[in-house]
């Protein structure tokens, strides 16, 4: 992934080109070039105007105003120019660009959040506390404002409040050109950021995510210098800006940034950084560099010392010609804003990027207007319903897929018992063949039949006299009755061979008597067999059909 950072310094404009490669940073290019000065232009002008008097002064104020006209419009051609062919050695539409924003507009504010809030209300707070430092600054609200407070989350309940007003120069010569199609409409850009904030992001690099080194930067401006302070890679505190003079006394210089750093360590309460960094828009020749990181190793000996971006196992400058390794140092900011937008810039800074929210519309390939929000809206209820009813019917293809299977394996069973029951129905008929054969070859039927017809007949004949119970066999029979006249009795058990009588009792109904009686016999003294000889079966086939039978006397022994 390619990224490009932009960030004017004084009168340069300075730019890196870097590519992001699994967890290395590899410096593509590193370039600058010289804007017009404009306001040195003006500086001489008002000079000149007032060293004139009288009528000549107001000539000269008209034709210094014309002439200032002129040479704005002309210096903006010349910027835009200048800037235009910049961008247009790189592939801008590949890369994502980040831009800084203008250091004296910028304002760091400490605020502290007395309760744990979060969402909303603390979107709320954080607004509240932001509009009472702006009016506190007596500072407008910049153009690109977006209405959201931006901050870094420093710990608990506390957060680091950066303040941003006016316009961002280099933004609006930016979308200038993008307007005029002179470059890549496709190109984006993804962040907008202060130097600070860079330097934080590219310090952070050098310990890794995981870690809780507390680190000192300094920043070296070209007329002014600040201390910022980190804690793992969270950047806590900047410190007012500050003149340690130049350079190019290094003893002087080195003091005075030494004494800076003491003053933010007693403010934060800690004895010793455990990293310190060097960096910012002043190069540092390589000669000097050595210098530098032996003084702080001297005043503070726990701590390690490097030059910002240091080049090892995360910088990757290769690439670069010799000629341009020595400045790297100078190019810290640019090439932070660069990592910046290739880290798409962690949770940690999220809130520190000031990209309004209509360049971020603007710049989205998901634009919708609302006829389009009112599709995907529909697109969306309509997915949700399409996929409840695709996980409906499915269930319902299951369960009738189980049904049926369940039904085959019924239909299977009852599919084998219907053969069986088959195969029995087969066999019954043959067995009620067998069976009324042998109804008709039974010996008791005509003994039952003959021994009821008696019977019946003689109650008939006696009259008054009916029988309420019989049980017989082929030796005796048993009979229970009931008669209106006792003498009768005799005469029935006379009628029936002269049976016994085992007993007469009386009963009383309504207001006559009845008399129940009890007698016992035997049939063969008074029914003549109609057959004097039975026929049983002795066995049967049913796979032949054959039957066997053996004979027997209706009564008595076998002849």
């Amino acid at each position: 992934m390619e990224s490009i950072g932009l960030h004017i310094d004084g009168q340069i404009l300075k730019l890196a080109y870097v590519r992001k490669i699994k967890n290395n940073i590899q410096i593509l290019a590193l370039e600058s070039l010289v804007l017009p000065a404009r306001d040195k232009i003006e500086e001489l002008e008002n000079s000149q105007i007032e060293e004139t008097s009288g009528f000549e002064q107001d000539q000269d104020k008209e034709n210094a105003a014309f002439g200032k006209a002129k040479r704005e419009s002309v210096d903006e051609n010349a910027t835009l120019d200048l800037i235009t062919g910049l961008l247009q050695k790189y592939p801008l539409n590949k890369a994502s660009i980040g831009l800084s924003v203008p250091a004296s507009s910028v304002h760091y504010s400490p605020i502290t959040i007395s309760e744990h809030v979060k969402g909303r209300r603390l979107k709320k707070d954080l607004a509240e506390k932001s509009t009472e430092i702006s009016i506190t600054l007596n500072k407008n609200t910049e153009k690109w404002e977006d209405g959201d407070p931006h901050f870094v989350k420093i710990g608990g309940d506390n957060y680091l409040m950066i303040n941003h007003s006016g316009n961002n120069f280099l933004l609006e010569q930016i979308l200038s050109i993008k307007s005029a199609g002179l470059i890549d409409k496709k190109s984006t850009i993804s962040l907008i950021t202060t130097q600070e904030v860079a330097i934080a992001i590219l310090a952070g690099l050098y310990s890794g995510a995981e870690s809780d080194l507390s680190k000192i930067v300094v920043l070296f401006g070209q007329k002014s210098s600040k201390i910022l302070y980190m804690q793992g890679t969270v950047l806590t505190s900047v410190s007012v800006t500050f003149d340690p003079g130049s350079i190019e006394y290094k003893t002087v210089f080195l003091d005075k940034v030494y004494a800076k750093i003491l003053m933010v360590l007693d403010q934060m309460n800690i004895h010793e950084p455990d990293e310190i960094y060097l960096a910012g828009e002043v190069s540092i020749h390589r000669e000097d560099q050595r210098l530098f990181c032996d003084y702080f190793d001297d005043k503070f000996p726990e701590s390690t010392c490097k030059i910002l971006p240091d080049a090892g196992s995360v910088i990757d400058t290769g690439l670069l010609e010799d000629d341009q390794k020595p400045d790297v140092s100078s190019f810290a900011v640019p090439i932070g804003l660069a990592i910046g937008t290739s880290l798409k810039l962690d949770k940690t800074y999220d809130n520190s990027n000031f990209l309004p929210k209509a360049l971020k519309k603007e710049q989205s390939s998901h634009r919708l207007s609302w006829h389009g929000y009112a599709a995907m809206f529909m697109l969306f209820f309509s997915s949700i319903y399409y996929t409840f009813q695709w996980f409906s019917y499915a269930d319902m293809t299951e369960k009738a897929e189980r049904s049926l299977m369940l039904l085959e394996e019924s239909l299977n069973s009852e599919q084998e018992i219907a053969g069986e029951i088959a195969l029995l129905e087969e066999k019954t008929g043959l067995y009620r063949k067998y069976i009324s054969l042998t109804d008709s070859l039974w010996h008791p039927g005509p003994l039952y039949s003959e021994t009821l017809l008696f019977l019946a007949q003689s109650s008939k004949e006696l009259n008054s006299l009916w029988i309420n119970k019989l049980s017989i066999n082929d030796i005796n029979f048993q009979l229970s009755g009931s008669s209106l006249y006792r003498n009768r009795i005799n005469r029935f058990a006379e009628t029936t061979g002269n049976a016994m009588i085992n007993s007469v009792s009386e009963e009383n109904i309504r207001e006559g008597k009845v008399y129940n009686f009890d007698i016992k016999g035997n049939p063969r003294s008074f029914i003549t067999p109609v057959l004097t000889m039975v026929h049983y079966i002795d066995s049967v086939s049913v796979e032949t059909g054959l039957v066997s039978l053996f004979s027997k006397p209706a009564f008595g022994k076998e002849k």
